[in-house]
């Protein structure tokens, strides 16, 4: 339910994946969704779902397990 930016993502996956290449964006299409916020209402609601943490630790979360898995996914 907060607010983010889609250069706050990048910059943070960039930065937990230690990436050292340039991230160029396209400055042709600046009409794409410059942030998101998630609605947890109906999450909450019908399932009962709270976040037990913020976005960093989940993308930090994330990044971890798509490192141990991503053999396992072909990729």
């Amino acid at each position: 339910g907060v607010e983010t930016s889609i250069k706050e993502v990048v910059d943070t996956l960039a930065k937990i994946t230690n990436f050292k290449g340039e991230i160029v964006w396209d400055k042709k299409k600046p009409d794409g969704q410059m942030r998101r916020c998630f609605d947890m209402s109906k999450a909450n609601k019908d399932l009962g779902f709270k976040p037990a943490y913020g976005i960093l630790r989940g993308l930090k979360e994330t990044v971890v397990w798509f490192k141990a898995n991503r053999k396992k996914a072909r990729l």
